[in-house]
């Protein structure tokens, strides 16, 4: 009798699993479209691994979501994005319908530095970021264009610790991914 009970109790939380699977939106990001010079390849793989990070972490991290990333997306992707340019619509539709996903979410990275500027009591220095974003949700038929800017100014003093524009892109691409990602079906 009690292993008729464990087996029916692991039986109602594998179907419990299963539903709760069947039922997540599904979905893939495109690799980032990179349109900034670096000096170094390393410096350039900062960005792109905080982008992926990011969208990894966001999607851990809720519910109702899961992120796709199978030979069957990358084909999709690799088969109706050009490399170096932005999605339109339509790719990001065909990418949705021949990798069999829910969401498709690219982002282009156009501006990654900053500046200091002397004034008479403190340097500050000043943040550019600028990224934009494109997104297509098929389960309600939205697409979304977005140019995200960080323009910042912040006392010198405060950018010894860390790096200030790295820690504004991982906020900007955690803040779309996040946004992006609270749309729920109809």
């Amino acid at each position: 009798m009690k292993k008729l009970k464990y087996i029916l109790s692991v039986f109602v939380l594998l179907l419990g699993v299963a539903v709760t699977r069947a039922e997540a939106a599904t979905v893939a990001v495109v690799p980032l479209i990179n349109k900034v010079e670096f000096a170094t390849a390393e410096e350039e793989k900062v960005p792109n691994m905080v982008y992926m990070n990011q969208a990894m972490n966001i999607l851990k991290n809720k519910q109702g979501f899961m992120l796709v990333e199978n030979e069957r997306v990358r084909y999709a992707i690799k088969t109706n994005v050009e490399p170096y340019k932005m999605p339109t619509r339509e790719q990001l539709v065909e990418v949705c319908k021949k990798g069999n996903v829910d969401i498709v979410f690219a982002m282009e990275l156009l501006n990654y530095d900053y500046t200091v500027k002397e004034q008479t009591t403190t340097r500050m220095a000043i943040l550019n970021v600028r990224a934009n974003l494109v997104s297509y949700n098929r389960l309600t038929n939205e697409y979304t264009i977005k140019k995200c800017v960080d323009d910042e100014e912040l006392d010198e003093t405060f950018t010894s610790r860390w790096d200030i524009v790295q820690e504004a892109w991982s906020k900007m691409v955690r803040q779309e991914f996040d946004r992006i990602t609270r749309v729920k079906k109809k």
